[in-house]
């Protein structure tokens, strides 16, 4: 299980060639599709580029959503305060600087586009994703981790759930010794090519100054009527912890 922190005195990390883009899935106008036939691109509403990537059998965006619009035109407003009634977007520790590299951060009803809950995979909850594209459930989370626990050469060390390395980008993580941790060596992280990148959180109308050591992702999936989950990085791990927070906390999204 991932849910089990292991850290090693000693460890090694077991190279091996990137995943592909992601084949044609239907002729989406919103995809750009290379010369060798294949997608290596995902426009949103604004016209903001993603690069994307195939991990297993499926195809992830490989940044953190940054749109200020839904896909069909409506805004998402700049928030300041927490709030679960209300759509909002944030500045990652409130700096807008920030937003091109690491992405807005969203509460749980910006995110869904005030969709209910789903468990199922695919979710079906389009949410703020770029047409053809979705927030993931849990379900959907566990796919590709177990995909990746699956490859022996994405682990780092003895343990399965020691993941967390080969889905996190080789920059803009803040730097551990701990062995296995994201930060220990960022330049073997990102085999796969997931880039996962950590611009924090703002919960309870607080900003947790932790960029570039906290990432926190949103699920479909909800442990209650105000709580939903997400999928958790930190600098100093070696693995992918899923938790449950309050609606109104703004974390990152990634479609697929």
């Amino acid at each position: 299980s991932r849910y089990t922190r292991h850290l090693f005195p000693f460890y090694s990390w077991k190279h091996c060639i990137p995943e592909t883009s992601c084949k044609v899935n239907g002729g989406l106008s919103n995809e750009h599709v290379a010369s060798d036939g294949v997608i290596d691109s995902v426009y949103d509403h604004e016209n903001n580029a993603y690069a994307v990537v195939q991990i297993g059998n499926q195809c992830w965006m490989r940044e953190n959503l940054k749109t200020t619009h839904y896909f069909d035109g409506e805004a998402i407003a700049l928030g300041t305060v927490s709030d679960t009634s209300s759509a909002y977007r944030y500045y990652p520790n409130n700096n807008s600087a920030y937003v091109n590299t690491y992405g807005y951060l969203y509460n749980w009803k910006a995110a869904m586009k005030s969709s209910s809950c789903s468990d199922a995979a695919p979710s079906g909850v389009q949410g703020a994703c770029p047409t053809g594209y979705h927030i993931p459930s849990d379900n959907e989370w566990n796919q590709l981790f177990s995909y990746v626990e699956s490859m022996s050469s994405y682990q780092c060390g003895e343990a399965e759930e020691n993941i967390a390395k080969a889905l996190a980008s080789t920059n803009n993580w803040s730097g551990s010794v701990a062995p296995c941790a994201i930060g220990n060596d960022l330049a073997i992280n990102n085999v796969p090519g997931f880039s996962a990148l950590p611009p924090g959180s703002f919960v309870s109308d607080s900003y947790g100054n932790d960029v570039g050591a906290r990432l926190f992702l949103w699920s479909t999936s909800e442990s209650s009527a105000e709580k939903a989950n997400y999928q958790f990085f930190f600098y100093n791990n070696a693995n992918i912890t899923t938790g449950n927070k309050n609606k109104s906390s703004a974390f990152s999204v990634r479609c697929l």
